[in-house]
């Protein structure tokens, strides 16, 4: 990579800006597929895309990038239409705890800042409620009109209830999906992902998230609860006390 790590803009976005093709007239579409998967990877905070490009290649990390991204495009609109202040929460960054600095990343794909601030794509909200509305969505060959609707739906049900705090929302979102259409084991491992948690080693906020899907979730502790340790350490779902 040929661009200084001196900021938080690169390829005309800013890191986690959660932009598809951009807003500066980089002329995303006429780039070749390894310039693209970078750039749409830098837009979505992703703090390891070159571990990304080698494990999927680099067509199918810029489809899934791009899905992601229009999925939290779905759930902020719908947050900040019905709870405008839970809107401004979610959306901010998180100052990393001295004793939880940042865990996995390649430090010439991240700005200077991931090393004293999580930023919203990569907090446990940020990462999981987009993943877990595609799951409901569900893999490209399985998604209907049907589960896509049903999934707005819910999101929009969520949305409208009176939710405090973004762990809240993530929580309320996982028990929908995991009790509906979504694969049972990929909403536990999307709301409870052991590979990012090695990214971001955000261990006290994962400890909180685990009260409020004590809370919020009998389906989703049951479902957790069912796996053996050593099968949740083989799907890469994170060990909470649930």
């Amino acid at each position: 990579m040929t661009e200084h790590q001196d900021n938080n803009n690169r390829y005309c976005r800013n890191f986690g800006d959660m932009t598809l093709l951009g807003d500066k007239g980089d002329n995303f579409l006429e780039k070749s597929i390894d310039q693209q998967v970078l750039a749409i990877a830098w837009s979505e905070g992703c703090p390891v895309p070159k571990k990304a490009v080698n494990k999927y290649g680099a067509e199918t990390a810029t489809k899934r990038y791009g899905e992601i991204i229009f999925a939290d495009r779905l759930i902020k609109e719908e947050i900040k239409k019905h709870n405008p202040d839970l809107f401004r929460i979610l959306i901010a960054d998180v100052i990393r705890k001295p004793n939880e600095p940042a865990g996995e990343y390649e430090p010439e794909s991240v700005p200077n800042s991931y090393s004293v601030k999580v930023p919203y794509p990569d907090t446990p909200w940020g990462f999981s409620l987009k993943r877990i509305l595609v799951d409901q969505f569900g893999k490209r060959e399985e998604r209907t009109k049907e589960r896509i609707l049903k999934g707005l739906e819910m999101l929009e049900k969520i949305a409208s209830q009176k939710i405090s705090s973004p762990l809240e929302l993530l929580a309320k979102l996982s028990e929908e999906v995991i009790k509906t259409d979504g694969d049972k084991i990929q909403v536990l491992k999307n709301t409870l992902s052991q590979g990012h948690l090695n990214e971001q080693n955000y261990y006290a906020l994962y400890n909180n998230l685990a009260e409020e899907l004590k809370r919020y979730s009998p389906t989703f502790q049951e479902e957790y609860n069912k796996l053996s340790p050593e099968e949740r350490k083989s799907f890469g779902i994170a060990e909470v006390n649930l």
